[in-house]
């Protein structure tokens, strides 16, 4: 895990990422991640919104390495799903009902929330950006 980590901080330095932490694999993407406008992420993951907030704008890096904003909320029962925006992720990257993709999360040097997400792993850790 710290060999990506150390990866993905030297592939986006202008960034001024800190507090780099891996989520980790998402389960296989489904049918209704695929046409939803929202994509769930692990309740253990809640920590991210403050208390006090329902929801928040993040920057969200796509596998494509283009960047958008999209909001996270946080739902009635606790857990956090990425919206306005998802939907047009899905179909920019054109993502598969079966593919496992993984999450990053950092806060820039004004101590923004960042995401980031990439489904070719191996071609990462080995340096290969090929899409």
């Amino acid at each position: 895990m710290e060999y990506m980590i150390e990866k993905f901080m030297t592939k986006w330095p202008k960034a001024g990422m800190k507090e780099v932490q891996v989520i980790g694999d998402l389960p296989p993407l489904s049918v209704s991640e695929i046409c939803s406008d929202k994509l769930a992420l692990p309740q253990s993951w809640s920590y991210s919104v403050p208390c006090n907030r329902r929801e928040i704008s993040v920057w969200f890096y796509r596998p494509s390495l283009k960047v958008c904003e999209l909001e996270l909320k946080r739902c009635e029962d606790g857990h956090l799903e990425l919206t306005s925006g998802w939907r047009d992720v899905v179909h920019k990257e054109n993502f598969k009902v079966g593919e496992v993709v993984t999450l990053w999360s950092f806060k820039d040097a004004k101590n923004r929330l960042w995401l980031a997400m990439h489904y070719k792993v191996k071609e990462f850790i080995e340096g290969s950006m090929n899409y």
